[in-house]
């Protein structure tokens, strides 16, 4: 495939290794029943926020629109359907009927407020004003609340206040030049509200905190002296008199006479803190990066690291306690532990790997591996269509980014530094078949037989394209000459003589050039075929030596489908997205097929060859690099954080269910 690869962390603290999953059926759906998640599970969605009314009721919102609800304290999560795809960065029940959710709809640049009277059973939508974003929001009872965020239309930071549960909301302060980022009620008529300007941005020269309080529901509001410049991110009161705010250094300071004097009881934690929860006045945690759990047990006068997995870990985005022994954490790539001892242990409740896929290879309906890896290499592997997901050892360091299976039993992985690994027993041993260039990433692996393979890729030591083909299953590898300088991304065979080879520079480049090489001996020779398009072409299909199609993405604008029914002598442009960036392609036939790619992970279906293209729902926002069917029904698309996604309705809402998707 599909990019070049990019060193980023690792994401597996808090997540168990891959291991034995629910029945298929029972996986949680994407948003309409078509696609499923199979990892990570129990959904692979940043979680943004958690709320726990009592020991076994809580609520999980985050990306996509997702909000999951237990009922048996984490151990177990469930769905409820929010009607939004806007990410939810906020959640409050005051009760175990009441709550609320809040978050930002880029696509309309407004707030999205979501509020439910029977435990979520039901979401519906309220409104807040056209102009504003919300950052945080505090409900002390099912009637009072308030919000603080920014109204773009006054360009200041705002407070707003409902008397009655939200379907009527007020500006009750606004503040200019800081911004406003979290807000706390105990009750309902004490609050604060916190913020500032930060000093990680070059348009804040002199950064400033905020903390502004109110004894009287917030009709009248007072600044407080912080005694910091740093600008506070979360706050915490879980009684009148006793506080605790967080700032953007990871410095807690604390209050213990409603906020008329703070002191710093936490000078600066080793990574970035971004929640607070605060059961009672004495017992508190604060949660952050690299898996990082700060506790105390005297209101702060003591802190101590809970747990603490070192660089190259899940962060934490919220953190909730129902009370001093029952809390949840919850985080990237759907992450959720819970503890029922006051954190003395903690329990993953999700699992899976967190690090990217960029591809993924079906033989069959039941054999399956997924490929990629952050700053290592990672093979995943089914033999159930995905019920099991399972890690396997390729003894390789570097990034895998295309996998090709032939059948069962024989397959290939390339990526970083030249690789490419075979195995000869579905998985269960791999072995490298060729030492190439550590300057050249292999992007592209087709097999059309056991014995018949070719690798693409590019060096960007010598800054030539590279293709390998072999004829005895990679024993052997012989370099074909590609007649062109251009980055190859994907390739493509029909049969053991018919291929495609796709690439093109960067789309960012202002010389940007795409281009479609095609072959009918086998590779002895590469002929240009004119894809009419400057877009950088990422991924191909072909169903047979006429039948095919690219796609790819443009700068700026839409990305691009290509198709063609004269094995390329002639393509056409067909309709894509507009704010789609096509990374992967598929196609079982040459009626059905779908397309897969950023844009908050959108997937594309097509029953007509892609004369139209329909949208389905994803119910990821992350980007989807690689897509595989067997049949028109049953398919997996893989991508960013390590998402793995499975339909066996063709992506179709309304088709019968199989019970394995």
């Amino acid at each position: 495939m599909k990019r070049a690869p990019v060193l980023s962390v690792v994401c597996l603290v808090c997540l168990v290794a891959l291991c034995a999953a629910a029945p298929a059926w029972a996986f949680i759906s994407t948003g309409d029943g078509a696609w499923v998640w199979q990892d990570p599970l129990p959904q692979g969605n940043t979680l943004g926020s958690v709320a726990f009314v009592d020991a076994s009721h809580g609520w999980a919102v985050g990306d996509g629109g997702t909000i999951l609800v237990t009922v048996d304290g984490g151990a177990t999560w469930s769905p409820q359907h929010s009607g939004t795809r806007a990410g939810l960065t906020g959640v409050t029940f005051p009760d175990a009927a009441h709550g609320w959710t809040w978050g930002d709809d880029y696509s309309t640049g407004k707030a999205t407020v979501l509020a439910t009277a029977d435990g979520g059973a039901h979401w519906t939508a309220q409104h807040v004003g056209t102009h504003v974003s919300l950052n945080s929001m505090a409900f002390p009872d099912a009637t009072h609340g308030w919000a603080v965020g920014y109204n773009s239309g006054t360009d200041k930071s705002v407070i707003l206040a409902t008397s009655d549960g939200g379907a009527r909301w007020q500006v009750q302060h606004t503040v200019a030049g800081v911004g406003l980022y979290a807000i706390a009620f105990p009750d309902a008529t004490h609050g604060w509200a916190v913020g500032g300007s930060t000093a990680f941005h070059f348009a804040f020269p002199h950064p400033k905190s905020v903390i502004l309080a109110t004894s009287d529901g917030g009709a009248h509001w007072q600044a407080r002296k912080t005694g910091t410049k740093y600008m506070f991110v979360a706050v915490a009161f879980p009684d009148a008199e006793h506080g605790w705010a967080l700032n953007e250094i990871g410095a807690i300071r604390a209050t213990a006479d409603g906020g008329v004097h703070w002191k710093t009881q936490y000078p600066r934690a080793q990574a970035a803190l971004s929640a607070l929860a605060f059961p009672d006045a004495r017992h508190g945690w604060a949660v952050g990066d690299e898996g990082t759990i700060l506790v105390t047990s005297d209101g702060g006068a003591h802190w101590r690291v809970q747990h603490h997995s070192g660089g190259g870990s899940m962060s934490h985005s919220c953190v909730a306690f129902a009370d001093t022994a029952h809390g949840c954490v919850v985080g990237d790539s759907g992450a959720i532990i819970t503890t029922a001892n006051g954190g003395v242990t903690w329990t993953a409740r999700s699992s899976g790997s967190s690090a990217w896929l960029d591809d993924v290879a079906f033989p069959d309906a039941t054999h399956g591996w997924a490929v990629g890896g952050d700053v290592k290499g990672l093979i995943l592997a089914t033999t159930d269509g995905g019920a099991r997901w399972r890690a396997e050892k390729p003894k390789t360091k570097m990034c895998l980014i295309a996998v090709a299976f032939p059948d069962a039993t024989h397959g290939w992985a390339v990526g970083e530094s030249g690789t490419i690994l075979a195995t000869t027993d579905g998985g269960a041993t791999w072995r490298r078949q060729h030492l190439g260039q550590r300057t050249l990433p292999y992007t592209g692996v087709a097999f059309p037989d056991a014995r018949h393979g070719w690798v693409v890729g590019y060096d960007y030591k010598t800054n030539r394209s590279v293709i390998l083909a072999t004829t005895d299953g990679g024993a052997h590898w012989q370099t074909q000459y590609s007649g062109t300088k251009m980055d190859l991304r994907a390739v493509a065979f029909a049969d053991a003589t018919h291929g495609w080879v796709v690439g093109g520079n960067p789309p960012s480049n202002p010389y940007s050039q795409s281009f479609i090489l095609a072959t009918s001996d086998g590779g002895a020779h590469w002929q240009a075929q004119h894809a009419g398009t400057k877009a950088a072409l990422r991924s191909v299909a072909f169903t047979d030596a006429t039948h095919g199609w690219v796609v790819g993405d443009a700068f700026p604008g839409p990305g691009v489908i290509l198709a063609t029914s004269d094995g390329g002598a002639h393509w056409q442009t067909q309709k894509s997205t507009p704010d789609m960036f096509p990374m992967g392609v598929a196609f079982t036939d040459a009626t059905h097929g779908w397309v897969v790619g950023s844009s908050d992970g959108t997937i594309l279906a097509t029953a007509d060859g892609g004369a139209t293209w329909s949208t389905q729902t994803s119910g990821t926002s992350n980007q989807l690099n690689g897509v595989a069917f067997t049949d028109d029904t049953h398919g997996w698309a893989v991508g960013d954080g390590g998402v793995i996604l499975a339909t066996s309705t063709g992506g179709v809402a309304g088709r019968a269910l199989a019970h394995r998707p």
